[in-house]
């Protein structure tokens, strides 16, 4: 479970970037890289570049903190330099009584050519919460942080995802360091305690520089505090790349934490695990079945439901339900270790055990509010208090319960969930310890105290779990689990920074937001981020019998690489890295295994004694490229010829196969390269192919824009502030300007949070788009709109949102202006549309305005899916002309856009001209005129599951058409079950040749199956040849919706008939069911 704080402590989601410097004993030698300081031009020199350190009155980085104050305290100052040997003295002095400050910053040089950094602060104004000083560092340099696993900040990707721009340790800052990298070396800056100080670290780019400012924090409660000091930060050089200043860390790390030492003392099963799999022991079947495919004593099963309360209820309430124990007995007969969840600080406000906890309760540092996790889970509102384990009394009762509980039903493991969240708790110091302390006490009790072969796991990973926890969950940045989105040019950003330092003490995994191959490219992104990238061992996330037993391509693929895991034992490695190295491993028999990235794509291949000259490919994801010259085949793609596979969309992921491909089998071997094939899925009894003309664009997408894009906050007085210049959003994007107003890039969203400070009420923030509007496409802006989650729309009293567009060079007076509007407080996408029409072919300019209500908490507005779309003009469509093999005959072939040519060339070959934008049905089937009326959940069919972004995956129970029985109000009717993926579809396809005589119609009812109440509802459509004739939204609920369409259109044609289920978004409890679909006549 990701952080889900009432109150958010220091930023405690935001990503924090620690400093990272390595100290070593003994005096450098003459050729060593050092670093020197110039107090004078303020430059530190590290020999493989320079940078400049920040300070004196107005500076940007360099100050105090204070409680009353939103920016760094450093203004007009007497400011005077001390240098002494080896040591430059900085002392600034501003304000006079009641309000004088003074800062000292100490830079000393030390014997081992490496520098030092440290600050004490004195004011008279209570309420001082930290120092902070800061390095400009160019942005010819990258910047590598291990937050959130690891990322890389360059000229060309400067900003970090989300928007965050300040990095909180430990929790998402995961060790206190950074590296500044250069061609040939850099600099590493480090702090230099041990879980002694809470601090921060801001990253800002602009005007080609990277502004880093390092703040640690005074212990709270902060009211009274009137002195701070800084924990002392190390600055050393090293030469290489990356990899080798993180190693520099790494050891000066395991010598200061005893890293090594206590890994020693994990029990010796958790080093054998390289598989995991998320499941709740339900399906003994499924299990059984695993063990079959994969070693199941290398496999770990992570349990979150084994308690008798639903998952995060009651806590510290550990009943377990009554058949777990002997469901982990049956796993671990099979041989799978397995670890229940619990959570590490959880008391729950009813819960009996809360009185007595209260006090400990976690107070926020700058508001003194206590502290929850709190979330809605469908129709349930979850919350619980955040107990501070510096708490004696707390700790008692935490592992007196975990004690009762191994000693019970015996798992081999606890997971300890949110163990990555220590808060500068406002209670100050419990029983002599801070919270990142009391974390540590915690993991110490719970060692001492359970039977040495129990082993712990936590959430994400810093450098205070590491030290006890021998299994981590990894979050996926560049990744938004509540859309299911994410985005390439953040993931591109990851590297291993965290796993250079962990990756010999624990063993990382994927957090149970992790993907499930039933939708394939989600699941991508993450095995991209978290396994490549990161070093993770592979991770299932609730597979079913079904999904194991009869494995869809990827399933088998991903089931091979968990099984080479296995057979390999790969461990992580980060020597001899090269240019494209993502990851890389060693193996015992002193083989190699590296994921490395290259023009076409990303692979994973194994060298050294006894493999091939070029090394054993593993696994390869083809992406980047239109077409690569292969041999072997992308498992669905139907694209090729005799030497490549073509047609590939360069922004999409696909996962390739060794296999040979089949010149006989059905493809497409020629289709003209201004064309595009959006989807080719080949069925039963048809093939459905849709094409797009590349010529002419049919959307402009917001979310991946050249630009020009501006973007501001007005507020009530009319005071403007926007970007100094135009933007893209290729890249992501993120700006916030002065009173708080917020535009960031979010996967398949854009935020747009109103201005909240100042003079807000009245106010907006705003983004404005220039687009040339192509003449001969009918242009329509569309997008959904919404409050960002749950939680937002629990404290905002909504969010209008207005939609502006006009001639860009018309005159602002007279121009004439297209606008909507539409107000919103949900956190579900309500459709927003604006016709474009009247400015078909000239250039515009489109603005999108939010406007708080009366209030502006949490009022996190969200754009989804913002674009034009550009239909054509009625006429002519452009023909185009593609070749395929068809082994099957092709009875019919119709196209939604048009008419269509079909000539047969003889040896199962044809040649299709039709039009270059559409959908092409071609029929196989050569079955006779259906017999009315026609029962169709008696008929065989076709079932797939489509996506939001245009994906399609083959049927995955419960997802798809299942026949059988369904009750909607107690009313129970024989029919289809079609339960649609998360966001997606079910289709269901029947190809029926309709009888000549013009009566026939479709009829049935719709309905959403009883138990069903948490369902946000389902869209229910029917469709021939892709044309939509009937669609219906219904809610849970409601009585049986009636089904009636005419077919009387199609009469004597042989059709594709498509039942369809969408889930509208989120697809929980959308228990679908279509009953009693036929075919009927109906009289004239």
């Amino acid at each position: 479970m990701m952080v889900k704080s009432k109150k958010p402590m220091i930023l405690s989601l935001a990503l924090v970037l620690v400093l990272v410097c390595s100290l070593f004993n003994g005096m450098a030698s003459a050729n060593e890289a050092k670093v020197t300081f110039n107090p004078n031009t303020r430059n530190v020199d590290f020999t493989y570049g320079n940078v400049e350190m920040t300070y004196g009155s107005g500076s940007q980085l360099t100050g105090i903190r204070h409680k009353t104050l939103s920016n760094l305290w450093n203004g007009s100052a007497t400011s005077a330099i001390d240098v002494k040997k080896g040591h430059s003295t900085l002392s600034q002095i501003w304000g006079s009584g009641s309000t004088r400050a003074e800062l000292e910053t100490t830079v000393s040089a030390k014997y081992d050519g490496t520098l030092t950094v440290s600050q004490n602060a004195d004011t008279q104004a209570p309420g001082i919460t930290g120092v902070q000083w800061g390095l400009i560092i160019p942005d010819t340099y990258d910047l590598v942080i291990p937050v959130l696993g690891g990322i890389r900040l360059t000229a060309e990707s400067p900003d970090a995802a989300y928007g965050f721009t300040q990095f909180d340790y430990p929790n998402v800052w995961e060790a206190q360091f950074f590296l500044v990298q250069g061609a040939n070396g850099g600099l590493l800056v480090h702090a230099n305690d041990d879980a002694h100080f809470f601090k921060s670290l801001h990253v800002k780019h602009e005007n080609g520089n990277f502004y880093v400012g390092m703040e640690t924090y005074r212990p709270a409660p902060f009211d009274q505090a009137i002195k701070a000091e800084s924990t002392d930060w190390r600055l050393r050089a090293y030469t290489g790349d990356w990899v080798n200043g993180a190693n520099l860390y790494r050891e000066w790390a395991d010598r200061k934490f005893d890293l090594s030492k206590l890994s020693r003392l994990q029990p010796a099963w958790t080093k054998e695990i390289r598989f995991t799999v998320l499941t709740d022991l339900e399906d003994a079947s499924m299990l059984e079945e695993l063990a079959e495919k994969v070693i199941a004593e290398q496999t770990l099963l992570v349990v979150p439901g084994w308690r008798l309360d639903p998952y995060d209820v009651d806590f510290p309430d550990y009943t377990p339900k009554p058949d777990i124990a002997a469901k982990i007995q049956a796993a671990q007969a099979l041989g799978y270790k397995v670890m229940l969840y619990v959570n590490i600080f959880g008391v729950s406000p009813d819960n009996p055990a809360y009185a007595a906890m209260q006090p400990y309760q976690v107070k926020d540092p700058f508001t003194g509010q206590p502290v929850y996790s709190e979330y809605t889970a469908g129709s349930e509102h979850i919350k619980f208090a955040q107990i501070n384990p510096a708490s004696q009394a707390w700790r008692q009762l935490f592992v007196d319960k975990m004690e009762e509980l191994v000693d019970e039903v015996q798992p081999d493991a606890l997971h300890l969930d949110q163990s990555l969240l220590m808060y500068n708790d406002a209670n100050g110091l419990i029983d002599g310890k801070n919270m990142m302390q009391g974390n540590l006490a915690l993991h110490r009790d719970l060692r001492e105290r359970l039977p040495a072969n129990i082993a712990l796991g936590g959430e994400s990973l810093n450098e205070i779990t590491t030290r006890y926890e021998a299994f981590a969950q990894r979050h996926a940045y560049g990744i938004s689990a509540p859309s299911g989105t994410w985005d390439d040019s953040k993931i591109d950003q990851v590297v291993p920074a965290s796993s250079a330092i962990f990756a010999p003490y624990t063993t990382i995994y994927g957090h149970p937001d992790h993907a499930n191959p039933l939708t394939e490219d989600y699941f991508l992104a993450w095995h991209k981020v978290v396994q490549n990238r990161l070093g993770a061992i592979p991770m299932l996330t609730r597979p079913n019998f079904g999904q194991i037993a009869n494995p869809t391509p990827l399933m088998e693929l991903f089931l091979g690489e968990a099984k080479w895991y296995q057979d390999r034992k790969p461990e992580a490695s980060f020597s001899n890295w090269t240019t494209g190295t993502l990851f890389s491993f060693r193996m015992a028999d002193g083989r190699t295994a590296t994921y490395e990235r290259g023009v076409s794509g990303e692979k994973l291949v194994s060298r050294g004694p006894g493999e091939p000259a070029g090394g054993t490919e593993i696994l390869r994801y083809v992406y980047g490229v239109d077409s690569v010259v292969l041999p072997g085949t992308i498992p669905g793609w139907y694209l090729y010829d005799e030497t490549k596979l073509f047609g590939l969309n360069p922004d999409k992921t696909y996962v390739y196969s060794n296999v040979t491909r089949d010149p006989n089998a059905f493809h497409v071997y020629e289709l003209p390269s201004d064309v595009a094939a959006k989807r080719l899925s080949v069925k039963t009894n048809h093939t459905v192919l849709s094409l797009q003309d590349k010529q002419t664009a049919d959307v402009v997408d917001f979310l991946d824009y050249p630009g020009p894009i501006r973007a501001g906050e007005k507020l009530s007085d009319g005071t403007v502030h926007q970007t100094a210049s135009p933007f893209s959003s290729e890249n992501g994007f993120s700006h916030t300007f002065s009173q708080g107003g917020t535009v960031q890039h979010w996967g398949d969203r854009m935020l747009a949070h109103p201005p909240y400070m100042g003079q807000w009420q009245g106010g907006h923030t705003w983004l404005e788009f220039d687009v040339q509007l192509p003449a001969g496409r009918v242009p329509m802006f569309t997008a959904g709109v919404q409050l960002g989650s749950e939680q937002n729309v629990q404290s905002s009293d909504g969010v209008t949102f207005k939609v502006y567009a006009w001639e860009k060079d018309a005159p602002p007076a007279t121009r004439p202006v297209l606008s909507m509007e539409q107000f919103s407080r949900s956190a579900t996408p309500t459709p927003v549309e604006l016709d474009l029409a009247s400015l078909q072919g000239k250039e515009i300019t489109l603005r999108l305005e939010t406007h708080p209500g009366a209030t502006v908490d949490n009022d996190s507005a969200v754009w989804v899916t913002p674009r034009i779309d550009l239909e054509p003009d009625a006429g002519q469509p452009r023909i185009a002309s593609l070749k395929l093999v068809s082994p099957q005959p092709l009875t019919s072939v119709v196209s939604s856009a048009g008419s269509v040519q079909t000539t047969d060339l003889g040896n199962h070959r044809y040649e299709i001209a039709a039009p270059a934008t559409g959908t092409l049905y071609l029929i196989h089937s050569s079955a006779g005129t259906a017999q009315l009326p026609l029962s169709l959940k008696e008929e065989p069919f076709d079932s797939s599951l489509l996506f939001e972004n245009g994906t399609e995956s083959p049927p995955q129970g419960p997802f798809g058409g299942i026949p059988g029985t369904g009750a909607v109000l107690g009313v129970q009717k024989q029919g289809l079950d079609a339960h649609p993926p998360q966001r997606g579809q079910t289709h269901v396809d029947y190809v029926v040749k309709l009888p000549a005589s013009g009566t026939a119609a479709l009829s049935g009812f719709a309905g959403i199956k009883d138990g069903a109440d948490d369902s946000q509802g389902v869209g229910f459509r029917i469709a021939v040849n892709g044309a939509e004739l009937w669609a219906e939204d219904v809610m849970p609920g409601t009585a049986w919706t009636p089904v009636d369409v005419s077919l009387a259109d199609y009469a004597g044609e042989t059709v594709v008939l498509t039942l369809i289920t969408d889930s509208l978004g989120d697809y929980g409890y959308d228990w679908a069911f279509w009953g009693e679909p036929e075919i009927k006549n109906v009289q004239p």
